[in-house]
């Protein structure tokens, strides 16, 4: 048992463990097993010995992501909350939950730090009133899911590590309770995101189109539910800020392949945008507006363009718009835009300017 080798590392040892991790390592032994609980509080307590200086330090809680993926799934949202709950616990941390963030750029900051970045972070990252993220990545390999969570540190960029393995059957029993405590579901279903391979190609192929976008100023996205992991049924909320007045283009790439156009719509046709007014999607209550998460699942991109000239993109999104009066998110086909595109800055005015955002969205449909 590895669980066994570290502990025998700490006894070993006087320097490499604290008494606080031999302590959750006998507790962990004891109980016979990675028991998630137990694990949670683990990753918890080990983040926690790296808190320098006075506590509590003010951290937030990013996304754990699907292997090298960009992906969630069930699994991530109880990770996240169990996690949470175990770090609050502790002396050594305040939660700042992202409804106490005053700004929609801080919110987008937040959840651009949310998801890990090998390439990790720059040191003048900043969000006011936040020490640090928490977020990391699991693996699935029966008969466990290995964790490994990171303490980002924002004034310095220090990345504070922690790893444990959780039995899949708690996993699973955790997310899909069944009477006398049986699981009637595979596992693996609330564990690997939903048409994971499906969705890491169509993530690339949109990141290859945005690549071509100009980052002439400055183009803010945020959902403001604060997550990137949906059930069926939970409803989206989109934030749109940009820093000079243009024309805007909110797309939805869905994981089949096919791409809605969010912005602009019906309810919404003049795509033209202030420079720091904040748009805000669904623009309407009416109950066909509203943004749900549904079908097709997976892992989903939403794309901000912006340009400060009314290009020939504009041009084909209000040719779209007028072909489908009476839909609320008409589809669009992706190769047209991307050839609107690749038009307009190719042959666009030279003093035309350029921003771009994109963030992922990954759904899931509630098992019975």
């Amino acid at each position: 048992m590895k669980l066994l080798g570290q502990l025998k590392q700490a006894i070993a040892g006087p320097g490499a463990f604290s008494r606080a991790r031999l302590g959750t390592l006998l507790c962990l032994l004891l109980a016979c097993g990675p028991l998630s609980a137990q694990s949670y509080d683990y990753l918890a307590r080990t983040l926690a010995e790296e808190v320098e200086g006075e506590a509590p330090v003010r951290i937030g809680m990013g996304n754990f992501v699907y292997a090298q993926t960009r992906q969630q799934s069930p699994f991530s949202t109880l990770l996240r909350m169990e996690l949470e709950n175990a770090l609050s616990k502790t002396d050594a941390f305040e939660i700042i939950t992202y409804d106490r963030l005053d700004e929609i750029e801080e919110l987008a900051e937040f959840q651009q730090l949310s998801l890990v970045d090998t390439g990790g972070i720059s040191p003048e990252l900043t969000i006011a009133g936040v020490d640090g993220i928490v977020r990391g990545r699991y693996f699935y390999k029966h008969p466990y899911v290995t964790v490994f969570a990171e303490l980002v540190w924002l004034d310095t960029g220090r990345v504070s590590k922690a790893r444990v393995e959780i039995s899949v059957d708690h996993i699973a029993a955790e997310l899909f309770p069944g009477p006398d405590g049986e699981v009637g579901i595979a596992p693996v279903a609330g564990i690997v995101p939903y048409a994971a391979n499906a969705s890491e190609a169509n993530l690339i192929e949109v990141e290859q189109r945005m690549a071509t976008v100009p980052d002439d100023f400055s183009v803010t996205l945020a959902v403001a539910q604060g997550k990137a992991d949906f059930a069926a049924g939970e409803r989206i909320d989109l934030r749109v800020k940009i820093s000079a007045d243009a024309y805007v283009a909110v797309l939805f790439h869905q994981v089949d392949g096919t791409s809605l156009l969010l912005y602009p719509n019906a309810l919404q046709p003049d795509s033209f945008v202030r420079a720091g007014q904040t748009l805000q999607l669904p623009g309407s209550r009416r109950e066909e507006y509203v943004l749900q998460a549904g079908p097709p699942y997976g892992t989903d991109v939403i794309q901000v363009i912006a340009c400060t000239q009314r290009s020939s993109l504009f041009q084909l999104l209000e040719w779209v718009l007028s072909d489908n009066p009476a839909t609320p998110y008409p589809l669009i086909n992706r190769a047209l835009v991307a050839e609107a595109l690749a038009n307009a800055l190719e042959h666009g005015s030279g003093s035309a300017e350029w921003g771009s955002a994109a963030i992922t969205l990954s759904t899931y449909p509630v098992q019975p």
